[in-house]
């Protein structure tokens, strides 16, 4: 059975902020990203030290959601103008500055017939003077199908089942449970450049036509989609 044609509309520039999270112990600094597309009015949550427990830690690293449902970006032909994408998640300006290292988390979707070691696409960090940091997630070794776990689906996987970061319950069309997962990854910065935004650019090898799993046609249909991004100081 085919899924139902999904994909992008047409937004304003996001701006991303919400909170920052330090460890008193550790003497680590996070900036928790969310998007807020409410032009320049931008609001934001502090957490200190003492509030290290209200906040969702996955492998040792706070994380809020981007935005519910996750940001994503789709190769033509899987457009769905109820699904907004962002082209690019820009800093706001009190949070332009130098970072140590970026940690995402994020899922393919639409991706069950793709092959280990297909680049998905790049996650990249842009600097200040037009310089940039780059993340391939690569199918099979830091990124995977978020339902790879459907029992009626196993047939159609073509690549290795990542270790999941965090999982949860979802449900099939019939009613029938089974987990989803996000997957993990982290990159180094130049840590003596200003971060200014982030943006997310699928590959062209990615959006080629693959056959389809258990249909005649060629697709296509893929997806990845950011869960949440942190940026450590």
């Amino acid at each position: 059975m085919k899924p139902p044609s999904q994909g992008r509309g047409s937004c304003p520039v996001a701006f991303i902020i919400l909170c920052l999270v330090a460890s008193i112990c550790s003497g680590r600094e996070f900036l928790c990203l969310t998007v807020t597309d409410v032009g320049s009015e931008l609001g934001g949550v502090e957490y200190s030290g003492n509030d290290w427990d209200q906040v969702p830690v996955i492998q040792g690293i706070p994380f809020l959601k981007l935005l519910a449902p996750p940001i994503r970006y789709d190769c033509p032909g899987s457009d769905d103008s109820a699904h907004p994408t962002y082209p690019e998640l820009r800093l706001s300006s009190q949070y332009v500055q130098t970072y140590s290292q970026l940690h995402v988390l994020q899922h393919l979707g639409l991706a069950l017939d793709v092959p280990d070691g297909l680049v998905a696409g790049c996650l990249l960090v842009h600097y200040e003077g037009g310089s940039e940091s780059s993340l391939p997630l690569i199918v099979g070794l830091n990124t995977a199908e978020w339902a790879y776990d459907r029992d009626d689906w196993q047939e159609c996987l073509l690549h290795s089942k990542v270790t999941p970061a965090t999982s949860w319950i979802s449900r099939d069309s019939e009613g029938q449970f089974f987990p989803g997962h996000s997957f993990y990854s982290t990159l180094e910065l130049d840590s003596t450049r200003r971060v200014v935004s982030v943006d997310f650019q699928l590959s062209d090898e990615a959006c080629r036509p693959r056959p389809q799993c258990g249909e005649g046609d060629l697709t296509t249909w893929f997806r990845v989609r950011l869960v949440a991004i942190t940026l450590e100081r």
